[in-house]
């Protein structure tokens, strides 16, 4: 493919994208066919734990934490979402930090044991999907040499 090809091929992939490739989003996404509310969403975020992907480059944390106040707002966890941490090069690409929030009333304040375990917990949660994921794809992988 020439040179010329390539640049045009990407103007325009940039140009389709360019308005949502770097807009923070809340990192949530739906677990299709589950009827049971707990399970309905998968992703580090949770109603009461508002988690963003973002550019720290793009984004300023004013912006975060608005998106982070309306999410609680949304599900009714909470009037406003208090920072809890952020972790580096846990996103997409373009999108590579995840900013944790909790969802509180009032002047509550969170306990910093609960936080950590809350944290702990999506962790672990998004490696075991992950290693489902894995083994699923091995398992395809040994279907396909079998079949073969």
């Amino acid at each position: 493919m020439s040179s010329l090809k390539i640049y045009i091929t990407s103007m325009l992939m940039f140009f389709l994208c360019g308005c949502s490739l770097f807009k923070p989003y809340i990192d949530r996404r739906r677990n299709p066919g589950v009827s049971d509310v707990t399970r309905l969403y998968t992703g580090p975020s949770k109603p009461q734990m508002p988690v963003i992907c973002y550019n720290p480059l793009l984004t300023d944390e004013a912006e975060l934490q608005k998106m982070a106040d309306e999410e609680c707002i949304k599900n009714e966890t909470g009037d406003h979402a208090v920072f809890s941490q952020t972790t580096y090069l846990t996103g997409k690409l373009l999108l590579p930090n995840h900013a944790y929030y909790f969802c509180v009333r009032g002047n509550e304040q969170i306990p910093t044991d609960v936080q950590e375990q809350a944290i702990r917990n999506t962790e672990n949660e998004m490696n075991n999907r992950a290693k489902e994921e894995e083994e699923k794809l091995e398992e395809e992988d040994d279907e396909f040499t079998i079949r073969e």
